[in-house]
């Protein structure tokens, strides 16, 4: 037992030494954080907090980095040095995809088994060059099938558990060129988990299926596993259960071409292709299914869309849902969030909503609020349509909102719409005071330039 915990902490201080620990752990802290940046640049502040993503991730890691570890040395599973550095420079080669999909060493995995036949087995003349691919010679290709059923099992596991969680709503463009939202879909998890290393102080004798008699140790590795989607035509939930369906599919195909690779090596060849080709063919026919169905996160007639729920905010308290479209505040129809705003700023210790559910259903919804709540009261609506004079990139300064002007100028000028007189009105009768939130840049805008338009008015009639 003693000799067993030696070789233990050896393959945990290996972990420390394997520079892709490190290179891993800062694509995972980029990605979270790139996330965070997108959503403040779309809607002026972050829908989920960057420390709860990181450790809610890092935690399903790490119970899926225990369960690897189990499977992993249960069936005896050993890597080289050599295979170990080749998985490592084809990860690395894996990173200007930029998809966190692509990060995944179920990418990795299949790509060695199908390199592994082709490498020469020596004579290039450097003596460390060809020690290596010596070393590849030997390895067992079926136990590298047995890693990568392993880690694609793993994978559908973690995107059935964790794949919806903290969803992270975003902006984009649809066909015709209007705003549209859309909810990502966008995990990573890095899986400490340990496996076989043919070097150490323990005797193999042969008794797992996959170990050769001899002297062995463990090796904690820095396994990557992560999955990106876009979702337009369906809520978070819904699409991660179509994925977890589809990538449930591949698993079961992948096991029994898996089973078949024991009788004849040369099936694993076929496993890797099925696992590389399938995954990335199944979330790409994902996407693509998803901009052709209706979109759920497009500009209404009628109220606004929400995009997503800050956690710990009035919206959580009224169970609001991404996907729904908030009607009436307060009893008062809406079609802006400044109308949202200044209704709500009419009563603020108090706010009863009538929202339009996914399937369609109307339900009210009613809170307190209190002094402390976020002033956004947690909804991140899809910005109002384009003849509406608020930023389509969310709450921003009045610079931007200037330049939104600027860019609408002509068409804003001549409006003269029962809805553009009504708005005029309520500015210059002081109801204005209370607008806030995103609204508030727009009314000190107006407030600066209206006496300027109202003097070239004047000089033109003139």
């Amino acid at each position: 037992m003693g000799e067993m915990m030696q070789e233990l902490l050896l393959g945990a201080g290996r972990f420390f030494l394997h520079p892709l620990t490190y290179i891993a752990a800062a694509v995972f802290l980029l990605a979270i954080f790139a996330g965070i940046r997108r959503e403040r640049r779309h809607f002026h502040t972050r829908a989920h907090d960057g420390i709860t993503v990181l450790l809610t991730q890092a935690a399903f890691g790490l119970g899926a980095g225990a369960a690897a570890s189990i499977l992993l040395v249960g069936t005896g599973v050993t890597l080289s040095s050599a295979l170990l550095l080749m998985m490592t420079v084809i990860w690395l080669l894996q990173l200007p995809f930029r998809r966190l999909r692509a990060f995944s060493f179920t990418v990795t995995t299949s790509v060695v088994i199908l390199i592994l036949p082709m490498l020469p087995g020596g004579g290039t003349g450097t003596v460390w060059l060809d020690d290596q691919l010596a070393l590849l010679q030997e390895t067992d290709l079926f136990s590298l099938g047995v890693l990568l059923v392993t880690l694609l099992f793993l994978e559908t596991v973690l995107l059935a558990m964790d794949g919806a969680r903290h969803p992270s709503p975003s902006l984009t463009r649809s066909p015709r060129g209007k705003v549209v939202g859309e909810q990502l879909l966008r995990r990573m998890w890095i899986m400490p988990a340990f496996a076989l290393y043919p070097v150490g102080g323990m005797s193999g004798t042969g008794a797992w299926p996959l170990l050769e008699a001899g002297g062995f140790g463990f090796v904690l590795l820095p396994l990557v596993l992560g999955i990106d989607a876009s979702v337009r035509g369906d809520t978070p939930l819904s699409a991660k259960r179509r994925l977890t369906g589809r990538m449930t599919l591949l698993l079961l195909s992948a096991g029994v071409l898996l089973a078949a690779g024991w009788f004849y090596p040369i099936v694993v060849l076929v496993l890797a292709g099925v696992v590389l080709a399938g995954r990335e063919l199944l979330f790409s026919m994902f996407e693509s299914g998803e901009r052709t169905r209706a979109g759920v996160y497009v500009p209404r007639n009628k109220g606004l869309v929400l995009m997503g729920i800050i956690p710990g905010t009035t919206a959580e308290k009224l169970g609001m849902e991404t996907g729904e479209v908030v009607l009436r505040v307060n009893g008062k129809f809406i079609r802006t969030q400044r109308d949202f705003y200044r209704i709500m700023q009419e009563q603020a210790t108090y706010v009863k909503l009538e929202v339009l559910d996914y399937q369609g259903e109307k339900r009210m919804l009613q809170a307190s609020r209190y002094e402390h709540d976020h002033y956004l009261a947690g909804c991140l609506f899809l910005p109002d349509n384009e003849d509406q004079p608020l930023s389509r990139r969310g709450l921003r300064s009045s610079t931007v909102i200037h330049e939104d002007r600027r860019r609408l100028g002509s068409d804003e000028e001549t409006d003269d719409t029962p809805a553009a007189e009504e708005e005029a009105g309520r500015q210059e009768s002081g109801d204005s005071e209370l607008v806030y939130g995103q609204a508030a840049g727009m009314k000190a805008f107006m407030e600066e330039h209206a006496p300027k338009r109202r003097r070239r008015d004047r000089s033109s009639d003139e």
